[in-house]
């Protein structure tokens, strides 16, 4: 997976995104802290962090309505000074996916947290589809 430091204020939503390319399938891993709008700072829009898996080709897309995404929450900072979404992500060659977020939560300092998924946990296989009819 090769990582790049995405820029501030990213796409519609979409604070400070970190991606890498998956091992597999032309896609890539998207990190980042979800602004929901409107006014705000610590506290009020820092608080979810979240995972994208995209196509490379929806990376490139010119318009939004040509893109797919797929996005997994994976942390809420319930601290009233709230500051997640600080991420990075690796790819291991097993196919471990870690992701490490900077979080307050209930510290009195903001701490790291680390979670490890695959591709599998945020698509299942088409095998294993269960809304596939036999």
């Amino acid at each position: 997976m090769r990582l790049s430091r995405g820029a501030r204020g990213g796409a519609a939503g979409c604070h400070r995104p970190v991606a890498g390319l998956l091992a597999r399938d032309a896609e890539a891993l998207v990190t980042f802290r979800l602004c929901q709008g409107g006014k705000g700072w610590l506290g009020a829009w820092t608080q979810n962090a979240c995972a994208a898996l995209c196509t490379v080709g929806s990376l490139a897309a010119p318009a939004r309505n040509q893109a797919t995404t797929r996005i997994m929450p994976l942390d809420f900072d319930r601290s009233p000074a709230a500051d997640c979404g600080h991420t990075g992500c690796v790819q291991y060659p097993d196919g471990e996916i870690v992701v490490v977020n900077y979080c307050v939560d209930d510290a009195s300092k903001g701490r790291i947290r680390c979670y490890g998924f695959t591709r599998d946990d945020l698509v299942l296989p088409a095998a294993e589809d269960p809304r596939r009819t036999a």
